[in-house]
């Protein structure tokens, strides 16, 4: 073979001298013939005039000519310049061509016997491998970038050669890439605060590579940690060199970001001009607001000159950086929040256009006629506010919590897709609401009992597999699957404008999916992954619109963890200001303070939104106290109630007629909500419901009809013999809670066995029988939304270093309380019975008992008797009474004064049992108020005594000491009470 005479002589004296310097620095046994050792030393090296020769080739031929009068004096590094230069000349198929040249071939096989042979020095390998990338569609080339990768040792190079390689086209491949990243990782410990800002500016060249979009993980979140434990010892500039790095890259770390920002608000005169704009860079990429960078009255030193605030090149340098922060950025159509909505409750609101595509459907609009509160409007006249405005509201605020989170943390890389289906999400969270809201629920679900009841009776107990599943359907019948239903329809009609708008299902998520989830997250199964620890591992198989590292996401709009979530955020506040109840809850300032952290270390946790623990008390007492506040006098009040019953049974009445036309004809209200008919299911709402209720126009519905009037329009409602709050765990720890059916037969057993010693109360009323259909019992959960759980047990707060914060317990929190209510509905003509509601109570509080304990305390709410009907415009007080009246007017029963049995065995009275004191006469307000007073008096005087003849001399003695001398002893008398003798 003949190769240069220069090359031989190189590797002659490596072989000779074992030469150490950086170009052979270890002797390689020579597996060449020496030949041509004719040529000395001296005149080997070619220098400036041959690279001045090779730059001034215009032509292929020419640089071929060039390399034969100079193939002798070619050194390695020269050689690769030569093919450098023939690439720039000429195309792929003419190189093609052109390697078919003996000398080119001969130089190409060279450098690879070279890298075989010698140990080269990194950076003349690294050209090497470059060259063989470049050349790789040859079979020599691909030859030589195999040797020279192979040759490449990146555990022994340098930081500023690794960063070299980190920044050539071979960083393009993987192999090579990750040794040299991992090469750089181990060395970050050693790096200087200078070496790491330059490391980082490699990776950013290599961020921009087309072939490499992912960044080096490892190796930033190292060289983050190391710069964290010297940012102390570092220097303005290097810390702003650091800082500008990772603002390239996008690497949000607020702890630098406050470290460096603080320093440079200080003194901004180690800065240049150029440094300055880095900064500016800096807080534009990173959206970082910092007050005292925004208001620097500090000097600046360039060239030795001083430069304030007032100079021309400063001023220069504000109003640009001001004119770039206060131009809006553009922004495609639908995204502009031009659509604009004022709202009694936040304002004045501005919502993006695609929000008006789904305002203005038909799925969405008949949200319009679905009252917020269903039937509590009877009660409280100003909740007439509907769902489609709640649910406006409730966009308003998703949109701007994950604004918020988008501009305080850019590190979570939120999209315009992530905004989108968050602010949809809110949007139509109650699209399926039907009619009367959630009533509605209770009423299929007491269908679905009555259904199973009949199935029992008709198969025993082993009902079959078809009608089990049909039953099953009612009794487990939600909104939310009704609003997945409707959105998914709603995903068709606007499918087009969704997918221009940007929604698509990739490797980022499937946006459509994400929607649903939003709305309806399968909250036991993460609760319980959660409590496994492994939430994180098996996210990706529960969920499928987002990965994990989004799983704060889930939290905004129906929060599986928490609670805590936009939904409730608007309808507590648009609730309360419609209902009259001044307590608010301020939840600006959750969204303004709320971060995304971790819940549990790197491996394990799982992003979350996690509120300052500053806020703790605040949430409790201003939040979930509302809940409870609300449920209490509103939503679960005891006319409420009734009336949610006697609507139950109205709908059970309209519910034996098909009324609806769906895809199947005519069907039931029960079955277009059961089955989620595409056509019927959308038509019930209240004004559907109502207005055939009030026109009275299909004689089907006659005793639908006359219910609804006498109930909701006259007035007519059943009575509550029983308001019975039920002890929690602390108060009883042996109570078990009553089975509803099951209380209401206990209740009529006793009212059955105990009727001669019921007689003894009211008795000049009758005995009534009562059969069982009349009785109705529910309950009502106070409780912060998570039933017996403390949902403040299960938020993430964090302190100011925005780390996790973990609590033991709650020991303010009062979670859980509970109410049974008993229901008596008799024929219309029977309401008017004050002897059976108080009889009922009697027997009610005996089983009670039972069930709380002998000895322990009970919140009990008596019998109420009926109130006069209350008519508009005139005097509830009644007119002045008439000694002559007392004879004229038919006897009356009047109930006068509350004691204890117990207290006349001597016991001290706490006015807890039932009536005792009765009195005939006409309705006649103050004499009942004086009676009264007189009773307690001759009751003080009584204790320890039975004596009814003793009890009459008394009140006799209070009847003539007051101004009512006309009554007369037999109109007053005194009969047991109820407890006493059950």
């Amino acid at each position: 073979m003949l190769l240069p005479s220069r090359w031989w002589i190189a590797l002659g004296l490596a072989a000779a001298h074992r030469c150490n310097s950086e170009a052979q620095s270890l002797a390689i046994p020579l597996q060449f013939h020496l030949m041509s050792l004719k040529v000395t030393f001296a005149g080997c090296y070619l220098g400036g005039q041959f690279l001045e020769q090779l730059n001034a080739s215009a032509t292929p031929a020419e640089l071929l000519k060039l390399l034969a009068t100079h193939r002798n004096n070619l050194r390695l590094a020269e050689s690769t310049r030569v093919f450098q230069k023939l690439l720039e000349l000429t195309s792929a198929e003419e190189l093609k061509k052109l390697t078919q040249e003996a000398i080119l071939v001969q130089l190409l096989r060279f450098q690879v016997d070279a890298l075989k042979t010698l140990q080269l020095p990194p950076a003349l390998i690294v050209s090497l491998a470059s060259l063989g990338q470049q050349l790789e569609s040859l079979h020599e080339g691909k030859v030589l970038l195999t040797t020279a990768l192979q040759a490449l040792k990146p555990k022994n190079m340098r930081v500023s050669e690794l960063r070299a390689v980190l920044t050539s086209p071979l960083a393009g491949i993987k192999e090579l890439r990750g040794e040299i990243l991992d090469a750089m990782t181990d060395t970050v410990h050693r790096m200087s605060p200078e070496v790491m800002a330059r490391t980082l500016s490699g990776v950013v060249v290599l961020n921009t590579l087309a072939e490499y979009q992912e960044q080096p993980e490892e190796l930033l979140d190292e060289v983050i940690a190391r710069v964290e434990e010297k940012s102390f010892r570092m220097t303005p500039n290097e810390g702003l060199g650091v800082l500008y790095a990772l603002a390239r890259l996008e690497k949000f770390n607020l702890a630098l970001l406050q470290h460096f920002g603080n320093q440079a608000a200080v003194d901004i005169s180690p800065f240049s001009l150029q440094e300055l704009s880095h900064w500016a860079e800096v807080l534009r990429r990173l959206n970082f607001q910092n007050q005292k960078l925004l208001g620097l009255d500090a000097q600046h030193h360039v060239n030795g000159a001083k430069l304030t605030l007032e100079d021309p090149a400063i001023k220069a340098l504000i109003e640009q950086e001001v004119q770039k922060r206060l131009k809006p950025k553009a922004k495609p159509q639908h995204l502009q929040e031009t659509f604009a909505l004022n709202c009694p409750v936040h304002g004045l609101m501005f919502l993006p256009q695609y929000v008006k595509w789904v305002i203005d459907t038909p799925d969405f609009q008949r949200m319009r006629h679905i009252k917020q509160l269903g039937v509590c409007a009877q009660v409280y006249p100003g909740a007439t506010h509907n769902r489609f405005f709640h649910s406006i509201g409730t966009a308003y605020l998703a949109m701007t919590f994950i604004q918020t989170l988008r501009h305080e943390q850019p590190q979570l890389e939120v999209t315009d897709r992530d905004e989108i289906c968050v602010v949809l999400a809110g949007l139509c969270h109650d699209l399926g609401h039907p009619c009367y809201s959630h009533m509605f629920e209770s009423f299929l679900r007491q269908l679905g009992r009555e259904k199973r009841k009949e199935a029992s009776a008709r198969h025993g107990e082993q009902i079959p597999p078809e009608v089990e599943q049909e039953i099953a359907k009612f009794e487990t019948w939600d909104h939310e699957k009704a609003s997945l239903v409707l959105v998914q329809k709603l995903m068709d009609d606007l499918r087009e404008k969704l997918v221009g708008a940007g929604l698509k299902a990739d490797g980022e998520g499937d946006d459509f999916a994400l929607i649903k989830e939003l709305i309806d997250p399968p909250k036991k199964t993460l609760r319980q992954l959660g409590k496994e620890g492994k939430l994180r591992s098996s996210w990706s198989t529960v969920m499928k619109g987002r990965p994990v590292e989004k799983a704060w996401i889930y939290e905004i709009v129906s929060n599986w963890r928490t609670g805590i979530d936009v939904d409730k955020f608007d309808y507590f506040r648009r609730d309360a200001q419609h209902l009259g109840i001044q307590r608010q809850w301020d939840h600006m300032r959750y969204i303004k303070s709320a971060r995304v952290i971790l819940d549990d270390n790197e491996e394990k946790g799982t992003p979350t939104i996690s509120p300052p623990e500053k806020d703790r008390d605040n949430i409790r007492e201003n939040l979930m106290e509302l809940r409870k506040t609300l449920h209490r006098t509103a939503y679960q009040h005891k006319t409420v109630k009734k009336l949610e019953q006697h609507m139950i049974d109205i709908l059970k009445l309209i519910d034996k007629v098909p009324l609806i036309t769906g895809t199947d004809g005519k069907m039931t209200i029960s079955e277009a909500a059961v089955k989620i008919d595409p056509i019927a299911y959308p038509k019930l709402t209240d004004i559907f419901v109502e207005s055939r209720l009030m026109d009275e126009e299909d004689d089907r519905l006659k005793d639908a009809c006359a219910e609804y009037k006498a109930r909701f329009l006259e007035r007519k409602l059943m009575r509550m013999p029983q308001m019975w709050t039920l002890p929690t765990a602390e108060e009883n720890s042996q109570f078990k809670m009553p089975e509803e059916d099951s209380y209401l037969d206990q209740v009529l057993e006793v009212y059955n066995t105990e009727e001669e010693k019921l007689k003894r109360i009211e008795l000049l009323q009758p005995f009534r029988p009562v059969p069982r259909e009349e009785l109705r019992c529910t309950t009502a959960e106070l409780n912060y939304g998570m039933g017996t759980s403390d949902p403040i047990m299960e938020i993430i707060f964090h302190d100011k270093q925005y780390q996790k914060k973990d609590y033991d317990n709650d020991p303010e929190a009062n979670p859980h309380r509970r109410k049974l209510f008993v229901f008596w509905n008799p024929p219309e003509k029977d309401l008017g019975d004050s002897a059976t509601p108080s009889r009922l109570c009697c027997a009610a509080l005996h089983v009670a008992q039972q069930y709380n304990g002998k000895d322990s305390e009970m919140d009990v709410t008596p019998a109420s008797p009926m109130k006069p009907k209350r008519t508009s415009g005139v005097s509830l007080d009644p007119p002045p009474v008439r000694p002559s009246d007392l004879c004229i007017t038919t006897p009356q029963l009047w109930r006068l004064f509350v004691v204890d049995q117990d207290a006349t065995d001597g016991l001290t009275s706490k006015g807890r049992s039932l009536d005792c004191e009765y009195f005939r006469g006409v309705s006649d307000t103050p004499l009942q108020s004086w009676l009264n007073v007189g009773a307690k008096f001759a009751f003080e005087d009584l204790v320890g005594s039975q004596k009814d003849e003793a009890a009459q001399l008394e009140l006799e003695d209070a009847r003539m000491r007051g101004p009512h001398a006309g009554l007369q002893p037999d109109d007053v008398y005194l009969c047991s009470d109820a407890k006493g003798f059950l």
